[in-house]
């Protein structure tokens, strides 16, 4: 049975390995003597012919195993002269004591030949067994020192993959001895012992191309421990029914018991795959239940940045990874796990969110011969969705704290600018009309002209104060927007630089109600465009146009001035300001310029509420 999966196994995993035709041989040939033992014991019609066929066939299911298929398993080029010698005295001493042992069988009811003696071919067997015998037992002694070798010269990796199979064979010939030493226990040790080799040789060989030397002493170890315990456990009940049984008519009642205990056996043998597969590969063939982990350290965080280090965690023993990273821009920000020197490449998997690239999630392969394969790849994807929108959110909460932070700092910028300004102007400006207030009282009697002369300076610095109070408060926000909105303030605008060489109209929306901030930006932006046209574009006419239309408010201003070439000309401290006024709100301001004008268009983005 052992040879039959792992037969199996190679046919899927290793079709091309060049053992693979002569583990299917062993396998063919060990299931054959199978056969004509069940045969035997059914004691059916032509039973004799079933106890022939498995005396011989089941000599050469244990010789090739610890010969030809030890030279074969840890080799992948052609065999040495040694090698080939070797196999040659193989396949010569089967030959010879298989055909000795078909000759000299004899059915169990026949007498014992012990005082006649034996003539024809029979007469063969007493030589040709003990020839055949010793020639097999030389080959397997040479195969077993050859693979010896071998694994003493190999690298260490190398050594370590072929260990299990050096471990297997002793296994396997341990038990050979002990039957022959013992035979009343012979059967049972040797189902139990039988495994080990194609077991070891099955992984062995896959690990050439799947696995490491680390992994493959693991799997050998977890497989053959439980492989043997439930051939041992099969191997026992067997016995114990067969004892209680007992007699001719109780083998065929424990042959039925050990179908009915072997079938019993699947769903544990199923149970134990899943174990292996989950110790060896985490949640890989379960996804639902990595997500639910997933999803069990992103809902125990704190914050977007403790929630992507909780998933990062989480995906380390969700695939048996050594090591996970999350990079933003060339930056690792989270990181879980060891990458020892020499490690591979990880595993690039992109985190997108919204259409949005977030950044990359990072996985080392399990070893350098154990790369993620198609259905890690397929986890990884899925496991990636709530990642990139945790760390879409970690994103946002950054760029949320950082525009706090700036407004405060301009904010407080604001208050000191306006404090320093009227500290410096308006403040002095009114300790001066104080005092040439106070002068003015003492010397109204006494010198009524002086007295005239000092209001009238007083009168002067009064106005200089008004007016540096209406430039600070103009820096705040133009009043002329908030006494008569947007539409009024720019016709005001449009009125002082209107004259007898320059006409500026103005077309407003008069039903538009728009926040503060964005009324503000669409003021400064077009009367900064107007003063443009009107100094520098020797224009005869403006146009400026405020609209709403699709959630955004268009400021447009046209003339037919000379106009520039945006590409060309140096942008200057009025365009650049435009052009942050609009990106600061997330709006855009484009500028188109030529021979018969120019034209300044911003577009601002609106709230749907104050279209009307």
């Amino acid at each position: 049975m052992a040879w039959s999966v792992v037969g199996g196994v190679l046919a899927r995993r290793a079709p091309g390995a060049g053992i693979l035709p002569l583990v299917l041989l062993v396998a063919a040939v060990s299931a054959s003597a199978a056969v004509g033992t069940g045969w035997e014991l059914t004691g059916a019609p032509g039973a004799q012919v079933g106890a022939w066929w498995s005396g011989w066939t089941w000599l050469v299911g244990v010789v090739l195993p610890l010969t030809l298929v030890l030279l074969r398993a840890s080799r992948d080029g052609p065999l040495t002269r040694v090698e080939r010698v070797v196999t040659v005295v193989v396949l010569a001493g089967l030959a010879v004591a298989c055909t000795g042992i078909a000759l000299g069988w004899a059915p169990p009811t026949a007498p014992l030949p012990t005082e006649q003696v034996v003539t024809g071919p029979a007469a063969l067997a007493p030589v040709l067994v003990p020839t055949g015998m010793v020639g097999l037992a030389v080959a397997a002694v040479a195969s077993v020192t050859v693979l010896a070798v071998r694994l003493r010269r190999a690298e260490p990796s190398r050594r370590r993959q072929l260990a299990p199979v050096l471990v297997g064979a002793a296994v396997t010939l341990l038990g050979l001895v002990l039957g022959a030493l013992v035979p009343a226990v012979a059967p049972l040790v040797q189902v139990v012992t039988t495994p080990a080799l194609p077991l070891s040789v099955g992984l062995a060989v896959l690990g050439f191309r799947l696995y490491d030397a680390e992994g493959v002493l693991r799997r050998s170890v977890v497989l053959a421990g439980s492989l043997t315990l439930l051939i041992g456990g099969y191997a026992v009940a067997v016995a114990g029914l067969t004892a209680v049984v007992g007699g001719r008519a109780g083998a065929g009642v424990a042959v039925v018991l050990a179908v009915a205990l072997a079938l019993a056996f699947l769903p544990l043998l199923s149970g134990l795959q899943r174990v292996v597969s989950r110790a060896l590969y985490g949640d890989r063939d379960v996804p639902q239940r990595a997500l639910r982990a997933l999803s069990a350290g992103l809902e125990g965080a704190a914050d977007p940045a403790t929630a992507v280090r909780g998933a990062v965690e989480a995906l380390l023993p969700a695939l048996r990874v050594p090591w996970a990273a999350v990079v933003v821009d060339g930056a690792t920000v989270v990181e879980a796990g060891v990458r020892g020197p020499g490690a591979p490449a990880a595993q690039e998997v992109p985190l997108v969110h919204l259409g949005h690239r977030e950044g990359a999630l990072l996985v080392a392969a399990r070893s350098a011969v154990d790369p993620l394969g198609p259905r890690d790849l397929d986890l990884l994807t899925d496991l990636a969705r709530p990642v990139a929108a945790v760390l879409a959110s970690a994103r946002l909460l950054a760029d949320l704290r950082r525009s706090h932070r700036a407004l405060l700092l301009a904010r407080e910028e604001e208050r000191r600018r306006v404090r320093r300004d009227l500290h410096d102007d308006v403040g002095p400006l009114l300790s001066a009309i104080l005092t040439q207030a106070d002068v003015a009282v003492l010397a109204l009697d006494r010198t009524p002209e002086a007295t005239r002369d000092r209001l009238l300076r007083l009168h002067a610095v009064g106005r200089q104060a008004l007016a540096s109070l209406r430039r600070v408060t103009q820096d705040l926000g133009p009043l002329a927007v908030d006494d008569l909105g947007l539409g009024g303030a720019l016709q005001e605008v449009a009125a002082d630089l209107s004259g007898d060489t320059l006409r500026v109209v103005v077309e407003a929306d008069p039903d538009l109600e728009l926040p503060a901030a964005t009324e503000l930006a669409a003021y400064r932006i077009a009367a900064e465009a107007m003063g443009n046209a009107a100094r520098h574009a020797g224009a005869t006419e403006v146009r400026v146009g405020v609209r709403g239309e699709d959630r955004t408010l268009r400021v447009t201003v046209v003339d037919d001035g000379h106009g520039f070439d945006p590409a060309a000309a140096a942008p200057g401290v009025g365009l650049v300001s435009m052009r942050e006024r609009a990106t600061d709100l997330g709006g855009v301001l484009e500028v188109t310029s030529g021979a018969t004008g120019t034209r300044v268009e911003a577009a601002l983005p609106l709230p749907e509420v104050v279209l009307t």
